[in-house]
């Protein structure tokens, strides 16, 4: 699935002797959690990045048409630049992408590089299980089927009294509150889209439905996919 996707401007970077700036994302996740790193634009001058192991620290040159494949324990981090002279800046994308399982769903939902999905939202990180890849060839990105179903239900009475913490507790509030603040799209709603988006009418008609209707049960159990 594609856990996270993450703009990345920068205007300039100073040397650091002792390198702060390299670390990893998701050691825990280690071989189910990567992220690809894309150049948009690359001033004159250039770009780097450092790769890094517990000695080294060696640096890549950026490219267009090139992306960084980077593993969950990979170190990296920016190399030095500056281009303010010229009022520029760098413009890359990350894109991270997770194998979810039910025995890594909690580690990986933990990241919190990416605004979206929420930090923590193990319930719609388990309804993306096996969407765009499996081992027998039946999903692909080219023929998606969109998320698992889930059923969207506030975890608290309280939630429509306080509608104004959905933008100021988003991964506490709007978590527990997820009808009230909108989070998911509705099944109905959502099948409606995305079929529309593949052109399958079919698919509108009668979406599936939801596989986890109990907010207190592990719905990472109840919405993988068998």
């Amino acid at each position: 699935m594609i856990q996270g996707i993450g703009p990345i401007f920068l205007s300039h970077f100073d040397h650091d002797p002792t390198y702060s700036q390299v670390h990893h994302d998701l050691p825990e996740a280690m071989g189910s959690f990567y992220n690809v790193i894309v150049p948009l634009y690359i001033p004159e001058g250039g770009g780097t990045l450092y790769v890094a192991d517990n000695e080294r620290h060696e640096k890549l040159n950026m490219s267009y048409d090139t992306g960084i494949l980077l593993g969950a324990a990979s170190r990296h981090g920016t190399g030095e630049c500056d281009y303010r002279d010229k009022g520029d800046v760098r413009l890359s994308v990350a894109i991270y992408i997770a194998d979810v399982n039910d025995d890594n769903v909690d580690i990986v939902a933990s990241d919190s590089t990416s605004l979206w999905p929420t930090e923590g939202d193990v319930y719609w990180f388990a309804s993306q299980t096996g969407r765009f890849w499996r081992r027998d060839g039946s999903r692909s990105m080219k023929d998606d089927k969109g998320r698992a179903p889930i059923n969207v239900k506030d975890q608290r009475k309280d939630c429509a009294k306080n509608k104004k913490k959905c933008v100021n507790d988003p991964d506490g509030f709007r978590l527990e509150c997820p009808k009230t603040c909108k989070l998911y799209m509705e099944d109905d709603v959502y099948y409606s889209h995305l079929a529309a988006a593949v052109g399958d009418k079919n698919q509108s008609d009668s979406p599936p439905q939801p596989t986890c209707s109990n907010p207190d049960v592990d719905c990472a159990d109840a919405v993988s996919p068998s």
